[in-house]
């Protein structure tokens, strides 16, 4: 294994440090799909209509729930009617800090019943995005970078929410997006435009949070940069509108390639990297999946943990609202698994993985797109600074 001495060093100062449980900070215990079903259908509002769970299944951090065609007004879509569901089951199992809820009915996700999508058409033209500077193999090449979650104004409390928990030392909201500044840099250094779904520089201000403008979500981004409502409004809760805007705003920019980067959680027992493609997104999907799946895997083996589990490329179902509505070659990663304290929380810790990682999301575009990338940096100059770039810098 080619791990440095510093690796087992950051790994026995983390267990004498913290004596956190095993599932990490803040952590409820993950409900099996027959609870949610059994909650689902002693619901009033499925009760008032006769209505049934034809099925609830996890995929990822997916959690779909599949209802019958009953829950419905006839010829008439009430968004209000799944607003109450997903809050009464967040109430009851905190499925919000867990997963990303897709509701479908009759196996058809909600805008097959009348769930209004966006005109791309009918909007003006979205603000100018920075061209990169340099040429390169990727010159011309628009890459959306979506870094999952981030801090979200919840409606129902009235209070910034963090989406995930912490798990010693980690939390997702803030880990996707430090990694994808990492992988923002190194696109644009091989001649590709990024599409910024969220803020990525660490030194863009404080934002409407009161926190600094990288840890808000995508929604906030777009309301920010001012962008049509219909982008950042487009789904039930200020949550799902935030999955909505990412897809949407790639599709507005008219992205080439989408990225979207997340970090699994499960019960403490899971390891690896799984990659997910949607089932009719665009025919260039799998491919896309493959090229970065197998590119994260070969490097992390190779120049970090030769025994790195890949858990493999995924096809999802309307799962994931992000790369399910995004019109171009779209995948969702899951790079590692925060909640399993060893291997992957360490790793996480260690900016040399993230590095790695970010450096291997690049080289399978450029495997994707057919091109050689050669040399790819992927530290931006505001963080040479810090003492472990010496180490990592080949």
């Amino acid at each position: 294994m080619k791990k440095s001495i510093q690796l087992f060093i950051s790994a026995a100062l983390l267990f004498i440090s913290f004596s956190a449980p095993r599932l990490g900070q803040s952590q409820t215990p993950i409900p099996g799909p027959s609870q949610i079903s059994a909650f689902l259908n002693e619901h009033p509002l499925l009760r008032e209509k006769n209505a049934s769970v034809i099925e609830v299944y996890f995929q990822g951090e997916a959690l779909v729930i599949n209802l019958d065609q009953s829950i419905l007004p006839p010829g008439t879509f009430d968004e209000s009617i799944f607003t109450q569901l997903q809050a009464d089951l967040d109430k009851a199992f905190d499925i919000n800090r867990h997963f990303m809820t897709t509701f479908k009915v009759e196996g058809q996700t909600l805008d097959h019943w009348g769930q209004p999508m966006p005109v791309y058409e009918d909007l003006i033209d979205p603000p100018e995005i920075l061209e990169s500077i340099r040429s390169g193999p990727l010159s011309g090449v628009k890459v959306a970078l979506s870094p999952g979650h981030g801090l979200y104004w919840n409606e129902l409390y009235g209070e910034w929410w963090w989406q995930r928990s912490e798990f010693w030392g980690i939390r997702e909201d803030t880990l996707n997006s430090e990694i994808m500044h990492y992988v923002q840099f190194a696109l644009t250094n091989q001649g590709a435009t990024v599409i910024q779904l969220r803020q990525f520089n660490p030194n863009a201000g404080i934002g409407v949070s009161g926190y600094p403008t990288w840890q808000e979500n995508s929604r906030q981004y777009a309301i920010a940069a001012g962008l049509p409502a219909t982008i950042y409004d487009g789904s039930n809760t200020n949550y799902n509108s935030d999955i909505r805007a990412r897809p949407y705003m790639a599709n507005y920019y008219g992205a080439d390639i989408f990225i979207s980067l997340h970090n699994n959680g499960w019960d403490g027992t899971l390891t690896g990297t799984e990659t997910y493609y949607d089932h009719d997104n665009n025919p260039g999907s799998p491919l896309l999946a493959s090229s970065v799946h197998n590119r994260i895997i070969s490097t992390i083996r190779d120049e970090f943990d030769n025994d790195w589990w890949s858990r493999g490329v995924k096809k999802s179902y309307d799962a994931y609202g992000e790369i399910n509505y995004a019109q171009m070659p779209a995948i969702l990663i899951e790079l590692a698994f925060m909640d399993t304290f060893y291997p992957d929380n360490t790793y996480l810790h260690d900016e040399a993985f993230k590095i790695l990682a970010a450096k291997a999301i690049v080289a399978g575009i450029c495997d994707f797109r057919g091109v050689t990338c050669q040399d790819i940096s992927v530290v931006p100059p505001e963080l040479n600074h810090r003492y472990y770039l010496p180490r990592i810098m080949r």
